[in-house]
This record gives C-alpha cells, sequence and structure tokens, in this order.
C-alpha cells in the first residue's frame, strides 16, 4: 500500500526542513509528499525546492492563500495514493511511523482509520505529556466529546477524506476534528498503534493557542456531534440524531478549561471564555480535573523547557486564581477554587519531577514506548465510570445547590437563553417505542421490589365491587394480569405499540378475557369513557416540566366516575426532596409533588398515602363537590421495613442516593478466576454476587484518590462510595474481573509492586506459589478502560517499618517507578506490614502519596490520618469464605 503524505505550509521556512526530514528517515519507502505553498512570503518554497532536488517523491503545489483547510483541501486533490497523512509543516513523525502504521492496516483488513500515540516537543526537542491511543473500534461518542488525537497521528484512506470532507474553510481550529467526528459517525473502525510515533511541535503562535477561537470552533464541532450532521449520508443507524444532549454542557466546559490553559500560558486573561458559555452552567466540575487540564495547557502554550516551568506556572497563578474564581461562580460548581489551586501545584511538581524522554529523535520511539498518559480534554473516556451532570441535571450531587440549580433551568428556557435538553419528556411516544423495542422487560418487573410495589397498590384500593377500570402505562402487562381478576372489565393502555402487543399476549397467556387494549398518550391525547379505578405507575415525570402536569391531572380527573379512584405509584426523586432518600434521575419533580398537583384539583379528594423511602401510593377520589375549607391532606402511612433494593436491576439501584454520606469502604480481592478453591482468591461467580450485592444496595464506584480529594475539599460525594481494590495484577483481572466491574458499573484499582513492572510471574511471599502477572499492555488497556493503580511497594520483601530512611527511600522509589510507566500522578500507597502508625504514615507523605489504605486494617493505627501526612484508610479483605453482607454489616 501506498501513501499519500499531504504538508500544507504558510511561511514555514523554519520549520518544514525537520518535517521533511522526519520523511526521509522514514524505514518504509511507498509514499509520495505533496507540500502545498499556501501563499508563503518567506523562504518556504526555496527550502522544499532544496529537498525536492533530494528525493523526487516529494512535490510542492504554489496556491494563494487560502488557510490550513484550505491547503489540506488542495492536497487531497493532488494526492495518487489511497492512503492520507495529513502532517503540518511544523511537526514531524518518528521513522517507524509508515513501517508500524501500514503494517497495522496490513494485519487487520476491516479497520478503516488507525492511529498512533504522540507527544508535545518543547522548543529544546524534549518530548512531554506523551499520549497513547487506548480506545478502538466504534469512536463516535468518543470524538462528540473531544478530539481523541492529533492530526497527524491518522492514516486515513482518501475515498473517506473526499465523501466526508472537505475541510471546513471556515474553521481556524478543529476542523481535523470535525473530519475525524464525521467519518466516526458513519461507524468506522478506528484501530491503535500503542507507541508513541508523532511530535507535536509547541510554539507560543500556533493557531490552537488561540484560546477564544478554539472554544469558538470547538463548540461548534461540540454541537455538530450532538446533533444531526447533513454532510454524513448516511450515518450508522445509532447516531443519525447525534450523540446524548446530556454530555453536551459537561463537554463544552472541558473544553473551556483546555482553552483557558492556553491562554493562562500565554500570560491573558482567561475569564472572558466564559463569555462564550452565557447562560450554560455545569455544577459538577472536579477540581482535580481542573487543575490537571489547565496545567497540562498552560505549560504548553507557554512552549519553555522543562526546567523554566517552576517559574512559567508562578507567573500564571494570579492568571489562574482570577479564573478559577469566575468559574467557580458562573459554573456553579461549589469549593471549586482552593482544591483545584492546592492540586495545580501538585501537578506541576509532578510534571517538573517527571522523567526525560530525551532529545535524540533517533531514540525517541525507545524511550516512550512505555508512556500513557490521560491528559485529553476530558481527562478520562469510561462513559460509565464518569458523572454526567450539567444545568439540566436537576438532582444534584450536593444537595444545598439542587432547588438553586432547578430554578436556575426554569429561568433560562423562560428567558430563551438555552433550549431544553432532548429528555424523553419530548417525544415520550419515540422514546418509550424504542425502549421496549431494544429492551423486553426493561425495569425487570418480575423482581421482588416491583411485586412488593404491586401488592401494596392492589392493598390501597377500598374493598368494594369495581365495575369498569383504566391501566394507564400498562407497559408489558405484568401488574395487568395481576389487577384484571379484581375488576369487571379492563382497558390497558400505552403509548408503545411493542409494549401493548407484549401485554395482550401475557394476558392470553394467563387466559385472562376481560382485558381490552388500546395505544393512548394519555399526556396529550384525551382520555375518552369514564372508569370507576384509574391505575397509574411510574410514568407521570415523563410530562416534562411541573407546568406541564396540570393538564394531565384534569385530563385523568374528568375520566373518573362520581366517587370513582386513582391509586399512583410513583418513586421518589431528589428534585423533590434533597435531604430524602431517593433517585437521582433528570426528572423535573417526583411522587412528592405529583401528589401535591392531584391534590390541588378541585375534583379530586387526597385520601391516603403509603410512603416508603423509595416510593409512594397515592390515593385518590372523585369528589366534585370538595369543601373549600378542606385542606385536602391524606391518610399518611409510613412503610419503614426495609425494602429488597438487592433486587433492582443494578442500572436503576445505583441511582439512589441516601440523605448523609458514608466513609469510603475499600474492599481488596486477590485473584478472580475459575480454578480458586483453595481460598486463596475467588471464582468469577462469588464475584459477581458480591458486585451484584453491592450494586443493589446502593453503593457507587469510587477510587481513594477520588474519594480522598472530595474528602479533603470538604465536597459531597457519592452517599455509599465503595472501592475495590486488586491486592496484586493478577493476569485474571482483564478477562474475568473486567467484563463483571463493566456489567454492574464499577470501576477498581490496582495494586502495582514498583520491581514487577515488566515481568508476568512472581512468586507470592506467603505460599510460595507462583502469581500470574498482568503485562504492561494489558496494563494500559485497563488504564483506558477508566481502571486506577496505586503502588504497594518496591517489591514483594517490603521495608522494615522501623527503618524509617529506608521505607521512606522504598516508598519514593517506587513512585517514582511506577510514574514513569503510567505517565500519571500515584497518589495512594497500600501498606501491608504492621504498625502502620502516625509515624509510618508520616514517612509516606514524605515519599509524595496523598492516600494510603492498609490492607491489614488492625494493623493501622492512626485511622483519621489528623496526626500523619496522608489520609489513611483500613480495608475489608474478602475471599471465597467470607459473606459480604455479614462483612458491610
Amino acid at each position: 500500500m501506498k501513501v499519500s503524505v499531504v504538508i500544507p505550509a504558510y511561511n514555514a521556512a523554519e520549520t518544514i526542513a525537520d518535517t521533511l526530514e522526519s520523511l526521509l528517515d522514514q524505514t518504509y519507502t511507498d509514499w509520495e509528499a505533496i507540500v502545498v505553498d499556501d501563499g508563503s512570503t518567506d523562504r518556504t518554497v526555496e527550502v522544499v525546492s532544496e529537498y525536492i532536488q533530494r528525493d523526487k517523491r516529494i512535490s510542492i503545489f504554489s496556491q494563494e492563500n487560502q488557510g490550513l483547510s484550505g491547503a489540506r483541501n488542495s492536497g487531497v486533490r493532488l494526492a495518487q495514493y489511497d492512503w492520507l497523512l495529513f502532517l503540518d509543516s511544523d511537526d514531524w513523525i518518528l521513522p517507524s511511523y509508515l513501517q508500524r502504521m501500514t503494517d497495522a492496516i496490513r494485519s487487520d483488513p476491516s479497520l478503516d482509520v488507525v492511529y498512533c500515540g504522540w507527544a508535545y516537543a518543547l522548543p529544546d526537542g524534549e518530548l512531554v505529556f506523551p499520549q497513547l491511543p487506548c480506545l478502538t473500534g466504534d469512536l463516535f461518542i468518543p470524538f462528540s466529546q473531544y478530539c481523541v488525537s492529533v492530526v497527524h497521528t491518522f492514516l486515513v484512506p482518501r475515498s473517506l477524506v473526499l465523501a466526508l470532507g472537505p475541510f471546513n474553510t471556515t474553521m481556524r481550529s478543529c476542523e481535523d476534528w470535525s473530519l475525524w467526528q464525521r467519518i466516526a459517525r458513519t461507524g468506522a473502525r478506528f484501530g491503535a498503534v500503542t507507541e508513541i510515533l508523532a511530535a507535536y511541535r509547541t510554539r507560543p503562535d500556533s493557531l490552537s493557542r488561540n484560546g477564544q477561537r478554539l472554544l469558538k470552533d470547538g463548540t461548534y464541532t461540540l454541537v455538530q456531534g450532538h446533533r444531526p450532521d447533513p454532510q454524513v449520508q448516511p450515518p450508522h443507524p445509532l447516531y443519525g440524531d447525534g450523540a446524548p444532549e446530556e454530555d453536551l454542557v459537561k463537554c463544552k466546559f472541558d473544553l473551556l478549561c483546555a482553552c483557558a490553559g492556553y491562554l493562562i500560558g500565554g500570560g491573558k486573561d482567561a475569564k472572558p471564555l466564559l463569555e462564550q458559555l452565557q447562560g450554560e452552567t455545569c455544577s459538577v466540575l472536579q477540581p482535580e480535573e481542573v487543575a490537571q487540564c489547565v496545567v497540562i495547557h498552560a505549560l504548553v502554550s507557554a512552549s519553555r523547557p522543562r526546567e523554566q516551568w517552576t517559574q512559567v506556572w508562578a507567573d500564571c497563578q494570579p492568571l489562574y486564581l482570577d479564573f478559577l474564581k469566575a468559574l467557580e461562580q458562573h459554573s456553579g460548581t461549589e469549593n471549586l477554587v482552593d482544591p483545584s489551586y492546592l492540586l495545580a501545584q501538585k501537578r506541576l511538581k509532578h510534571y517538573v519531577q517527571a522523567p526525560s524522554a530525551g532529545h535524540n529523535r533517533s531514540v525517541y520511539q525507545n524511550n516512550l514506548t512505555g508512556w500513557t498518559s490521560h491528559n485529553r480534554i476530558s481527562p478520562t473516556y469510561k462513559m460509565k465510570n464518569l458523572i454526567k451532570r450539567s444545568v439540566w441535571t436537576a438532582p444534584l450531587m450536593i444537595p444545598a445547590l439542587r432547588e438553586p440549580m432547578q430554578q436556575m433551568r426554569q429561568t433560562l428556557v423562560k428567558q430563551g437563553y438555552v433550549q431544553p435538553p432532548q429528555h424523553p419528556s419530548r417525544d415520550p411516544k419515540k422514546h418509550f417505542e424504542q425502549l421496549f423495542t431494544d429492551h423486553p422487560d426493561p425495569w425487570s418487573y418480575t423482581n421482588q421490589y416491583e411485586q412488593t410495589k404491586y401488592e401494596q397498590t392492589m392493598e390501597l384500593l377500598p374493598n368494594r365491587p369495581i365495575g369498569k377500570a383504566l391501566e394507564l402505562a400498562c407497559a408489558e402487562g405484568h401488574f395487568t394480569i395481576q389487577f384484571a381478576p379484581m375488576v369487571g372489565e379492563l382497558l390497558a393502555t400505552d403509548i408503545s405499540e411493542t409494549a401493548l402487543e407484549r401485554c395482550r399476549q401475557r394476558c392470553e397467556e394467563a387466559e385472562i378475557d376481560n382485558v381490552e387494549f388500546q395505544c393512548l398518550d394519555f399526556l396529550t391525547e384525551t382520555i375518552t369513557g369514564r372508569f370507576d379505578v384509574i391505575t397509574c405507575s411510574e410514568v407521570l415525570y415523563f410530562a416534562g416540566e411541573r407546568e406541564s402536569l396540570k393538564p394531565v391531572v384534569e385530563n385523568i380527573a374528568n375520566a373518573l366516575n362520581p366517587e370513582g379512584y386513582l391509586v399512583m405509584t410513583h418513586s421518589n426523586v431528589l428534585i423533590d426532596d434533597p435531604k430524602s432518600t431517593g433517585f437521582d434521575w433528570d426528572h423535573g419533580f417526583g411522587a412528592k409533588y405529583i401528589g401535591e398537583a392531584f391534590a390541588s384539583s378541585p375534583k379530586l379528594k387526597f385520601v391516603k398515602e403509603l410512603r416508603t423511602p423509595l416510593y409512594r401510593i397515592q390515593l385518590f377520589q372523585r369528589c366534585d363537590k370538595k369543601s373549600v375549607f378542606s385542606d385536602n391532606k391524606p391518610d399518611v402511612v409510613e412503610f419503614l421495613k426495609e425494602i429488597e433494593y438487592q433486587h433492582l436491576p443494578p442500572d436503576i439501584a445505583q441511582d439512589i442516593t441516601y440523605p448523609s454520606a458514608k466513609p469510603l469502604t475499600v474492599l481488596t480481592y486477590g485473584s478472580i478466576n475459575p480454578a480458586n478453591q483453595d481460598g486463596q482468591g475467588i471464582t468469577p461467580e462469588t464475584f459477581e454476587n458480591h458486585l451484584r450485592y453491592l450494586a443493589g444496595q446502593g453503593y457507587r464506584s469510587e477510587t481513594v484518590q477520588s474519594w480522598g480529594y472530595s474528602a479533603l475539599a470538604n465536597r459531597s460525594g457519592f452517599q455509599k462510595p465503595v472501592a475495590i481494590v486488586f491486592d496484586s495484577a493478577y493476569a485474571d483481572i482483564p478477562e474475568y474481573a473486567l467484563p463483571l466491574l463493566e456489567k454492574y458499573g464499577f470501576s477498581a484499582t490496582v495494586l502495582l509492586y514498583a520491581e514487577e513492572v515488566g515481568k508476568t510471574a512472581a512468586t507470592c511471599a506467603d505460599t510460595g506459589k507462583t502469581i500470574d502477572l498482568m503485562t504492561w499492555q494489558q496494563v494500559r488497556q485497563l488504564q483506558g478502560e477508566g481502571l486506577q493503580f496505586a503502588c504497594r511497594g518496591l517489591n514483594r520483601q517490603g521495608a522494615d517499618s522501623s527503618n524509617g530512611l529506608e521505607l521512606w527511600r522504598q516508598a519514593a522509589e517506587a513512585k517514582a517507578t511506577l510514574e514513569s510507566e503510567l505517565g500519571d500522578m500515584v497518589s495512594t500507597f497500600a501498606y501491608s506490614q504492621p504498625a502502620m502508625g502516625p509515624a509510618t504514615q508520616y514517612l509516606i507523605g514524605l515519599a509524595g502519596y496523598d492516600f494510603a489504605i492498609a490492607l491489614n486494617k488492625h494493623d493501622m493505627h492512626d485511622q483519621s490520618g489528623k496526626q500523619a501526612s496522608v489520609l489513611s484508610l483500613p480495608c475489608l479483605r474478602l475471599d471465597s469464605q467470607t459473606n459480604i453482607e455479614t462483612a458491610l454489616s
């Protein structure tokens, strides 16, 4: 296969020689280079002409200035070969680039595009902030959130660019991101070469350093990814309407922080950037993410050698502090300034001390193959493990902000600053038809939790004959077949034809013949007929805004016979009462407000309400002559018996939020393998049982680092946080543990011994058995999946805790070793030897760690960490003999 390299050049005389030299150094020879001179006024043409004399594979085409996109488009038209590489005139590629990339394509013909790792190049030639690719396959969702990689890391078919291009000439930045996003929207498969093969030169005058323009063009691209794109015909069936709307605002603020870093690093005020996000807020910004993003982009923008970074950041700090204050006020994120400011200092220290990759281009590849990084605009991509919130998310993690944010949401919509999100309430018929088509029994109606609600709903009805009844939102008929025997005639209705057909089939199988079926959207359509009883469960949230519920109340009330009854079951949603237990759902109201709305109807009397921690069952009666002096308060029954939460599907149970925060629970595991029957580890079946129990009990996945930073910053976090820790890098984690973690929505932390780096086996000191370990390729793959890593020491022998100097030395050396391999901070130390008292914790803090966990909790004396320099936590060890319910209690 042959590759056409398109090199747009405008006044590039100072840098293009390095670019062309990197092509001449390629070990792969089947290429051509097309330099598009875009109206240069310096010696660019002369420099390129000298290289043309040296190698006829290089050619030049001159045109009037059309900008970067125009020059690339010209190069695409001139290209003779089937594969394209877009290489800017101030960047370069490493000698094995073309060989490794073409090998990847040949080895997997199903790939449409392939990309590699890259690093920033400082003015003195040092490569910093290296970034290895960890995403493959269908990448539309990542590209809808951020630009996955830089332009010259991609090798792409010319046919795809012609079909989905050209580059947008109205954009001065992000035009490459826009193209990759369009390509990904088709369902194209991306492959990755996990090596650093490209260098991206840092230059203060680069177009991408224009923070204002980058934010404008980047926001345009983000919006493009969350809307239909007429340029992509046909799109992949899943992506015709773009990415989920709820991610958009958070992505804009992620981009904002990167642009702010560019401006701050150039000595400019970043606060005006917020004007571009006028009317948009994001109350869940993470201090550590903001700090990391701004510091990296500020250092890149400053474009100074590493030894000057400390002074560079000292000059940047006043601008950074001003930006943080403005960001906190604008975004609505509480307690952002202080922790972000302090974490930036810690990040800077880490980056200044990070190992150098050297300056000789010929050894770059060898020195960088051990690097990876999560320093993208969106620091870590793993959707299910990230908190995705925006101004639209009414239930927020910080209770004090929930009601004000809901009021702000309503105000912004009324004043026309922003449009409501694409919530299911915008088109409920389409939403529910798609839901039931894709997921039969989407809420697991047969579980004990749902059955308890059904029984309580029927018990709340008065004990008298029911002639004609109406069931609103019957879904697939699980409640229908239990309710039908209690009535003379039942009309079962639902908005989804698919659900209604399943309800019909279920009634036929149960030999129930007193049920008729009707497709009905009672939120917008008038209910015809009169009924003695109407039931309505778990559906009224989809009316949308609170004002939208009023006509629905009138519609249902009018459908009741005189003295007829309405019984409804709905869940408690945090927007109604942030201080109580409830579901953290993106609805405008929950059961509490629904009850209040129906009680305000002059036609309905609020008779009775059964209240549980998670839902309310409400009974109303048609009463046209209700006294104006009545306060219409129901007879309330508090049902405090323990509910079978563990039977809820994990994706629903994980949305439960409790009224008060609890300490972090740290659970440690050994090997996860079907062969584990001897107590040394556990089987996947046992591990799944544990995860299922945790999900059912409302535990949410945390890491020691994220929980600890939240605790130190005095911020609210998950109400039942749990950290899952593997005490070694067992080889069976990717095969057996990872799929189960993903299934139940949990992440994990893996403990590493620094001297085991690169090894695939070790000897257990306790048993003498050989332990199979992950390779570094597997470790980095897990890192890309969102798992984190902590240090367990230099080796399995450990340091003598009585020798403080040696303990400190080994801990510090282990930290430096692991950080050089992982390309990220290692903030947590795991101590397994006795006597982890204040002195030991203090030494671990001096070695650079922020947190420590004691694998044997009886060995840790100062659990509060108040007298030490690290925040320390005990661990609960789980094995095949452990009953998790008993252990947690």
